[in-house]
């Protein structure tokens, strides 16, 4: 009797260390699966991750063997705009702003010979159909020393002396205010410098007529409207 219920007892141990051993087994195996479960989600994710790595690789690389379009250059200033040459004047007799030579001066002026000032002009605008001087005292209230009407628009120059014996074909030159024809040269009071102003004048008619004592402001009346460019220099003189 003894002995059976010791046989009976090893059976009731066996099975209960079988049935032990199928529930760790089991256990085991439902961990099993949820770690093959996460390493097949990690080995996922990480697959995406690696293939959209290579997508930007290659992306930057096609963008880099791209010929960079870069932005068109801002028209510098002298491209725009269309180059435009300046009409000036100049005198080979003394530069702008320097003193006018004593043999330019009236005769009223010890050592003046009253010859006429040389002048030379350059680009005339576009248009011009005649040119005339002026020449006036700025110091002494506009006074006028020479002005020149219908010069024809091919002249470039006027030579020294050139008041009454050789100026441009056409020319006409008026009273100074000194009550002669032509040029009168600069003769300021002693003591006192004075500038004088010789002014180019284009303008886009032909030819005018005026009297012969007609001064600056008649003139300046005449072609409002009609001056198409000036050019000036400016010599100064004292005695």
């Amino acid at each position: 009797m003894k002995k059976n219920l010791r046989g009976l007892r090893l059976t009731l141990e066996n099975k209960q260390s079988k049935q032990k051993a199928d529930s760790g087994g089991a256990a085991m195996k439902k961990v099993l699966k949820v770690v093959w479960a996460v390493l097949l989600v990690l080995a996922l994710v990480a697959t995406s991750f690696g293939c959209a790595q290579k997508e930007e690789k290659e992306t930057k690389k096609k963008e880099e063997k791209k010929p960079t379009e870069s932005a068109p250059k801002p028209k510098t200033k002298t491209e725009t705009e269309p180059k435009t040459t300046e009409f000036t004047v100049t005198s080979p007799g003394f530069e702008d702003g320097a003193n006018i030579p004593i043999k330019y001066a009236h005769t009223d002026v010890s050592g003046g010979e009253n010859t006429s000032i040389p002048l030379a002009w350059d680009n005339l605008p576009d248009g011009t159909k005649s040119v005339a001087v002026a020449m006036i005292d700025k110091s002494a209230n506009n006074f006028q020393h020479w002005l020149v009407l219908n010069i024809p628009p091919e002249t470039t120059t006027i030579s020294e002396g050139a008041s009454g014996k050789s100026m441009p074909t056409d020319a006409t030159e008026f009273n100074n205010t000194f009550g002669q024809a032509g040029y009168g040269g600069p003769a300021p009071p002693p003591g006192e410098a004075h500038d004088y102003e010789i002014t180019i004048y284009a303008l886009s008619i032909p030819s005018m007529s005026m009297t012969e004592n007609a001064g600056l402001n008649e003139f300046l009346s005449f072609v409002e409207g009609k001056i198409l460019g000036k050019a000036v220099i400016v010599g100064r003189f004292t005695q």
